[in-house]
């Protein structure tokens, strides 16, 4: 099997709903935006601007990610799209990045917030 890493920050983080199986794991944190949207986060605009967010890059098998995109909804009626994009660290991940609307808070670091 292919493995390939996976940059998450909301509901895939290794206290909520992971992938299956996660060889490696370490905190990072991508260029973008991050909002909190009630139950769970939105990375915005990720790969730009100044800010960053936290995360953790996870080292899982290639074949997880068709279940990952149903479990963030990507061919259906989500706010969501799995795009490729470079950590701080220079690892290179995918990620699922937000395009819907935004609410009227500011950014957040990470989510959950401390």
């Amino acid at each position: 099997m292919s493995r390939t890493l996976l940059f998450v920050y909301g509901l895939l983080q290794p206290q909520f709903h992971p992938p299956k199986q996660v060889y490696n794991q370490w905190r990072d944190s991508l260029k973008g935006r991050l909002y909190d949207l009630g139950e769970y986060p939105g990375g915005i605009e990720i790969g730009q601007g100044p800010k960053t967010f936290e995360g953790s890059v996870l080292d899982i098998d290639d074949s997880e990610l068709e279940a990952l995109d149903e479990f963030e909804d990507v061919r259906g009626s989500s706010c969501f799209r799995r795009i490729r994009a470079t950590t701080e660290s220079g690892a290179d991940v995918w990620v699922y990045e937000y395009f819907g609307p935004l609410p009227e808070t500011p950014p957040i670091p990470r989510w959950p917030a401390p």
